[in-house]
């Protein structure tokens, strides 16, 4: 057994203890309050295409029909967030060639994207998407993603696509 000194440093150092455990739970509590406070906002998201009865497809075009193209932003717990004026969704593709139309009938998170009828062999384009705005300083980017191009034949390749004419007689 300890001498009534050695209890008075144990019960001490208990103290300081329980004193560092409260300061720790402080914090703990503020950066709760802080995750909260914008856990509304977006911190990523993803894309899909949905077919005219809103329902997702398969992320594919033909050439010159538009298809509509969605982002589903969440927030930092997983959930669905809505992005709402004056905060701006802009979609964008890799392919210059590809008309993209943003806040689609006046859908925020919507953008008709159309692959040219003719003149573009590429078989898939990239889609992106960016959150911007008042409520977002720093750009917040959705998971692009490859959208296929059917009915488009790529160029063969090894084939000559220039040459000289030389007069031999």
């Amino acid at each position: 057994m300890g001498t009534r000194r050695e209890e008075r440093k144990i019960e001490g150092e208990e103290k300081e203890i329980l004193e560092v455990c409260k300061k720790i739970l402080a914090e703990v509590r503020a950066i709760r309050r802080i995750l909260d406070s914008i856990s509304g906002l977006a911190v990523g998201g993803t894309i899909i295409q949905i077919g005219e009865d809103g329902m997702p497809t398969n992320l594919s075009l033909a050439p010159g029909v538009p298809g509509v193209f969605q982002a589903n932003p969440v927030d930092v717990n997983g959930n669905p967030v809505i992005v709402a004026a004056p905060d701006v969704i802009t979609f964008a593709s890799n392919d210059p060639a590809v008309t993209v139309t943003n806040n689609f009938n006046g859908n925020l998170a919507q953008a008709q994207v159309t692959f040219p009828a003719t003149g573009d062999t590429n078989t898939s384009i990239q889609l992106a998407a960016q959150i911007t705005g008042p409520d977002y300083p720093t750009p917040v980017n959705l998971t692009p993603v490859t959208v296929s191009i059917s009915g488009v034949t790529p160029p063969p390749s090894g084939l000559a696509v220039g040459g000289t004419i030389t007069q031999i007689s």
